[in-house]
């Protein structure tokens, strides 16, 4: 073989090698990092197998094409005849004692990367419940990154910590994986990572306990208190003061969120008819504003009035600025 020949092979192999390489580049992946970087690149160097008890967990996606070419869409008029756009995937995360056996605990959760304020029923929803990422473009953004380890706001999901550290949690070498899907539900990623809790995880357990707080309760950020209505009634007003209190709750002010008496046939053979009011509560823990609901209920006596209130505080410990 001649020098020509030789250089042409070289140039083709070259060719193929770079062809293979930029291939490789331009898939979708998922790595895992113990810490946080500026981008997937700057992440790529860091990338773990494995993970412990504690330690941070960050998750970084690249896409071959810009995420709204995997996303679902559900858009819809609300009440005032505006158009709402909701963009966004599930992720999904479930970990296996052996690669192939029964999920020994599982999660799933939705990320928005625009809307999910409202829900088609005109509802507000807990925003803490889902995952809302900032600074994405539907038709340009190809790569994000969530942290798995703690909350973080607009950052975070608690996929991993309810899987690992959640109430089914079980102590060994747990195979996790995390699958995305999009359009119908569809799959369009999947990434894998070893948890080794084999000496458990009461670290992990502890983030999940807080993280599930805020879900639960929601942040300072989002919540928001009822709107007033125009029912009023002094006796029940201090009837629901007087129950808050055996439950720890020393309310400042009582509100009552409704127009008047909500009235209802019971759910048995002997069909009472009875009635409902709710009101919120707004009190002070230290230096953090709160409140609580009451559901005030009574029922239609065989004389024809109306008994005693039977009052149920929930929601309790919800946080509120101050402002």
């Amino acid at each position: 073989m001649n020098l020509k020949s030789i250089m042409k092979a070289l140039i083709i192999f070259i060719v193929m090698l770079v062809a293979g390489t930029a291939k490789g580049m331009a898939d979708d992946q998922i790595i895992f990092t113990h810490e946080e970087y500026d981008n997937f690149n700057a992440a790529l160097p860091h990338a773990i197998k494995e993970t412990k008890d504690g330690e941070k967990l960050w998750m970084y996606v690249s896409l071959r094409n810009p995420i709204g070419s995997y996303t679902f869409s559900n858009n819809f008029t609300d009440k005032e005849g505006n158009l709402v756009e909701n963009i966004g995937f599930q992720i999904a995360s479930l970990s296996q004692e052996r690669p192939g056996t029964p999920a020994v605990g599982s999660a799933e959760q939705t990320v928005f990367i625009k809307g999910g304020d409202k829900a088609e029923s005109g509802q507000t929803v807990n925003k803490s419940y889902f995952v809302y990422l900032k600074n994405i473009d539907a038709e340009k953004t190809t790569e994000f990154k969530i942290c798995l380890s703690e909350y973080i706001r607009h950052k975070s999901s608690f996929t991993f910590l309810k899987t690992i550290g959640g109430r089914g949690g079980k102590a060994g070498r747990l195979n996790t994986i995390f699958i995305l899907k999009g359009k119908n539900s569809d799959e369009f990623l999947q990434g894998e990572i070893v948890c080794n809790v084999e000496s458990g995880f009461p670290q992990y357990r502890k983030a999940w306990t807080l993280y599930e707080m805020i879900v639960e309760k929601g942040e300072v950020a989002d919540n928001v208190l009822p709107p007033t209505g125009k029912f009023t009634d002094a006796g029940v007003r201090t009837a629901i003061t007087k129950e808050a209190k055996t439950t720890g709750i020393n309310a400042e002010k009582v509100v009552f969120t409704v127009d008047g008496w909500e009235e209802s046939t019971t759910n048995d053979v002997y069909h009472l008819k009875q009635r409902k009011v709710y009101a919120y509560l707004s009190y002070k823990e230290k230096d953090q504003c709160l409140y609580a609901m009451a559901e005030v209920e009574q029922k239609l006596s065989s004389s024809g009035k109306w008994g005693d209130s039977l009052i149920k505080i929930y929601n309790k410990n919800t946080p509120i600025s101050c402002k």
